[in-house]
């Protein structure tokens, strides 16, 4: 019976794993069978997720998308009181906007206006007041989005706002515990947000040959 009931529980625990987050290529920059992938584990409201930012990009110019690919996967830090709704409205003005490279400009708009909306920025705000007032005309004016469309889309029930909190749970299950953090086809490195292109270089140039 003892052996049963460990058996049921075992079967539960495995049916309550972090669930798999839908297909999307929205947020990777390069081809799904690139040699190398990095997953930049990051929070758009983190100073130093920002401080790393260039450098990834300038890595994916780089090698090319055929020898990198980069999955941009946030994981809003629960101190960051405006990160979940910045990670939601990249999603949101994404899949508003139809292109891939809308993450990528959502992203560059996030990180430049980071202290504008920020904790300190918008402490007196309400949540509601700081989605119409500033992530809503920011997404108009970043990718081009209808701020309507925008509001409707950052809900709390909707797809986005659920692939969001999927997001978070992923990054969580691999091991996240800050930002920004790094893997390279699939094993954490040391690496943070300080890290030169030569540093990343010395990681990525030996996954080429």
């Amino acid at each position: 019976m003892l052996r049963l009931t460990l058996i049921l529980a075992f079967a539960g625990l495995i049916a309550a794993q972090v669930p798999v987050m839908p297909s999307s290529s929205m947020n990777i920059l390069g081809s799904r069978g690139a040699t190398a992938h990095i997953d930049f584990i990051l929070d758009f409201q983190c100073p130093d997720s920002k401080q790393a930012w260039p450098t990834i990009k300038q890595l994916a110019t780089m090698y090319g998308e055929d020898k990198l690919s980069v999955r941009l996967v946030a994981f809003p830090l629960p101190y960051h009181h405006q990160a979940f709704f910045a990670a939601q409205s990249a999603r949101v003005a994404t899949e508003l906007n139809g292109t891939a490279s809308a993450y990528v400009a959502m992203g560059d708009c996030l990180f430049d206006t980071q202290e504008q909306w920020g904790d300190v920025g918008l402490q007196n705000t309400t949540p509601m007041d700081a989605l119409s007032n500033f992530f809503a005309p920011l997404a108009n004016h970043c990718v081009g989005v209808d701020e309507n469309s925008f509001i409707t889309a950052m809900g709390w029930t909707t797809e986005q706002n659920i692939i969001t909190r999927s997001e978070w749970k992923e990054a969580a299950a691999m091991g996240a515990y800050g930002t920004p953090m790094f893997w390279v086809n699939g094993a954490q490195i040391s690496l943070d947000g300080t890290a030169s292109v030569s540093d990343w270089k010395a990681v990525l140039d030996p996954l080429m040959q």
